[in-house]
């Protein structure tokens, strides 16, 4: 199953952006960490830098999800796998950029 996720808004502190699901008809709004503009082929090194000056969101690029048994938000989570310079990539539920270790937040609408 395809997820796509299109970051459209880019603040100092945090990111906004839409993750849609296709095949179900599904669409969420996201929230992540500040965008450093990193992409999945982003030395590893430039990765740990841009992390070192405050958390981000993960780099841009292709990659693959499976399931989660998430004990902090019980049941099965998405987690994406092989993100470069990040670990436990989770989708799950969240309203608040401090939720966020490097995770994906989804809601249905923002507001404020």
């Amino acid at each position: 199953m395809e997820m796509i996720l299109d970051r459209f808004y880019l603040d100092e502190h945090y990111t906004r952006g839409v993750l849609r699901i296709p095949e179900k008809g599904l669409r969420f709004e996201t929230l992540e960490r500040k965008d450093a503009l990193l992409t999945k082929s982003t030395n590893l090194a430039a990765i740990q830098y841009s992390k070192s000056n405050g958390p981000v969101a993960i780099p841009r690029g292709e990659y693959v999800v499976d399931l989660y048994q998430s004990k902090k938000f019980g049941g099965m989570r998405p987690i994406l796998l092989h993100v470069p310079g990040f670990e436990e990539v989770l989708i799950h539920e969240g309203n608040y950029v401090r939720q966020t270790q490097g995770s994906i937040l989804i809601g249905r609408s923002f507001s404020g």
